[in-house]
């Protein structure tokens, strides 16, 4: 036996010919079909923590009110960009490319200044000073081939 109501308030505050029980339970199996559907992979986090996995990012959006949702949404879009832009430059390529480059630099730089340091013991007079000028030139005046 199935029990009718006459009206329904409906969610949009219209009212709306009522339905029998056997509808509304099938409705009602159909809303939590799709609040699971929805909630799915959610990973509980401490909301005063970073979330570390997608599960943790899904709980915080499904627990969190509206503003605080669009706000993360806009975070994780900003986030993304900047990412992909740093993807798109090559910078990881860039800085390992430049920090090699210093790296050959800076020792042929340190070879230099060790030259000039033992061309310094082993020559007189103007020698002497040429090779240690050289030596100062090339550190900077750092402890590193002056003598």
């Amino acid at each position: 036996m199935t029990t009718s109501t006459p009206f329904i308030l409906h969610i949009d505050g219209q009212r709306t010919p009522g339905r029998d029980r056997a509808d509304l339970e099938a409705e009602n199996e159909r809303l939590r079909a799709e609040i699971a559907r929805l909630r799915a992979g959610e990973e509980p986090a401490e909301t005063h923590q970073p979330p570390t996995t997608g599960g943790h990012v899904l709980w915080m959006l499904n627990n969190s009110t509206p503003e605080t949702r669009v706000a993360l949404a806009k975070s994780l879009l900003s986030a993304a960009k900047s990412g992909n832009a740093c993807f798109e430059a090559n910078h990881a390529n860039h800085l390992r490319f430049y920090s090699e480059r210093s790296s050959r630099l800076e020792a042929t730089v340190r070879a230099g200044a060790e030259e000039a340091r033992r061309l310094s013991e082993v020559s007189d007079g103007a020698g002497r000073g040429v090779a240690l000028t050289i030596g100062f030139v090339l550190t900077q005046g750092d402890s590193v081939g002056v003598v």
